[in-house]
């Protein structure tokens, strides 16, 4: 983190905490990290920090002070701006399980320069622990331009995207104008919740309920976890990229591999169609199956 970034950065926590109330400030930390995670600061250092190099998220688990830090409070925030190698993103996702940490609202920032889309950004991180997380706002930071994009919302942390949940998958078709940009003076109107009581391998459902990876991947869950989860597809997201961030991608489709038939209440559930985009599709749909009968 150096120049621009760093400044940005700074900024970034300076706006946020302007907003809250004295007592509160003072009670405020950052954990600067790099390679090595540089212990607790109070706000007061902002200033003082420098450069760094290296993008290590779980040396900030060396650190017994920080993770306290981290389980006392009822909102945390990462921000990055590095290349995170896959391997990491994975020990990260399962050291936030262990931590117990997966069950506190989180704020992910990604600063960076714009890329040509979303997708071209390192966003790995940030999905992975967005997964984990039932109340959770992963952002990214355009150090340029000073904008500021929601790239995924859930959770009580939604309501800055007008109460819109957006976990969808960031993909190749995802551009920058799909994004809503907030301020960081939002931040104000939002409610924080209490942290959410989960085992190190849970994840928490949209409904609030809870469910075991472990017992999931054995088929052990019951029917009604079962259309929870295939009925919803936030849910869906939820289990599918919490397993992918813990390097259990292939235990996940050999549990979906088993279940042949979909319930009637998972096949009927009614989806929303965001910005009509499925509407638009279906004359092209009835287009391609009239050449198709044809042929």
């Amino acid at each position: 983190t150096r120049g621009t970034v760093l400044r940005e950065e700074i900024s970034a926590v300076q706006e946020v905490t302007d907003l809250l109330t004295l007592d509160a400030r003072h009670a405020s930390r950052v954990a600067p990290w790099s390679q090595f995670c540089h212990g607790l600061q109070g706000l007061e250092t902002l200033g003082a920090l420098r450069n760094s190099a290296g993008t290590e998220p779980n040396s900030l688990f060396d650190n017994s002070t920080v993770l306290k830090a981290l389980n006392s409070t009822n909102v945390w925030w990462l921000l990055t701006d590095g290349e995170i190698s896959q391997g990491s993103i994975e020990r990260f996702s399962v050291n936030i399980s262990r931590a117990r940490l997966h069950g506190k609202a989180c704020v992910i920032i990604l600063f960076g320069h714009r890329k040509p889309k979303p997708e071209d950004c390192n966003i790995s991180v940030g999905v992975s622990l967005f997964a984990l997380v039932p109340d959770c706002l992963f952002l990214f930071h355009d150090v340029k331009t000073h904008e500021v994009f929601v790239l995924q919302s859930k959770g009580a942390l939604g309501s800055i995207n007008n109460h819109q949940s957006v976990s969808q998958e960031i993909n190749d078709w995802t551009t920058w104008s799909d994004l809503k940009t907030i301020r960081y003076s939002d931040f104000g109107n939002i409610t924080i919740p209490e942290p959410a009581k989960l085992d190190a391998g849970e994840v928490m459902l949209q409904d609030g309920s809870k469910v075991s990876l472990a017992q999931l991947y054995r088929d052990e869950i019951n029917g009604e976890q079962v259309r929870t989860i295939l009925g919803n597809d936030d849910n869906l997201n939820t289990v599918m990229l919490t397993a992918t961030a813990r390097g259990e991608a292939n235990l996940v489709e050999d549990w979906l591999k088993g279940q042949r038939r979909l319930p009637p209440e998972a096949i009927n559930a009614y989806r929303v169609d965001v910005e009509k985009k499925a509407e638009h599709c279906q004359p092209y749909c009835r287009q391609a199956h009239e050449l198709w009968v044809s042929a």
